[in-house]
């Protein structure tokens, strides 16, 4: 199942409190969440929910992306196998299925070193590959951070949608997660059409 959320803007603790905690029931297993700190893209990911949400609350980015992990494939207690994923240059959140092969199937089909059980490595190296997203038996939208900015991107299987307030942009994989935390102006992204904030 999983839950992604993109944010950028004024960090409201009261509305992102509401955005995380209905995103809660869709990922049990790991919560993590990327941001910058000056410069440097940072990566946390937490096994307690309470731990995440505090270390959060402490950071205040107000530019982060943030994943919470329903475990289907790879153990969600190694931290590497957990979202947000990221290398030097950029992370992504997704929520999907881009293939149940085994990591070693993965790698020798995609001709790309995993770092970890993950298939949304995968969906890292690929993401800007028109032909790769656009095949009918993966599943996926994303939330991404690359050159200080936030980036979205879903193809027709996976829903993804956007909230835009005054100070505040909010993404999440559901309309849902959105209007139960009392954000009713939404609109869902379109399919294979990448959008930069």
């Amino acid at each position: 199942m999983c839950s992604i959320i993109g944010f950028k803007g004024f960090f409201d603790e009261q509305i992102i409190s509401k955005v995380l905690y209905n995103s809660r029931i869709r990922g049990l297993h790991s919560f993590g969440y990327s941001y910058y700190e000056f410069d440097e893209l940072k990566t946390k990911i937490f096994l307690q929910y309470s731990d995440f949400k505090e270390q959060l609350f402490i950071d205040k980015p107000n530019l982060f992306i943030s994943h919470f992990r329903y475990s289907t494939s790879g153990d969600y207690k190694e931290l590497k196998n957990n979202q947000p994923l990221s290398d030097d240059k950029i992370s992504i959140a997704f929520n999907g299925v881009i293939s149940q092969k085994t990591k070693q199937e993965m790698e020798e089909e995609y001709k790309i070193k995993l770092v970890a059980d993950n298939d949304g490595y995968i969906l890292l190296n690929k993401y800007e590959d028109l032909d790769f997203i656009s095949k009918r038996n993966i599943s996926f939208a994303m939330v991404g951070l690359k050159d200080k900015k936030l980036f979205a991107l879903r193809n027709a299987n996976r829903p993804l949608h956007i909230h835009k307030g005054n100070d505040f942009v909010v993404l999440a994989s559901t309309k849902d997660i959105l209007n139960r935390s009392g954000l009713n102006d939404t609109e869902e992204l379109k399919s294979l059409s990448k959008y930069e904030l």
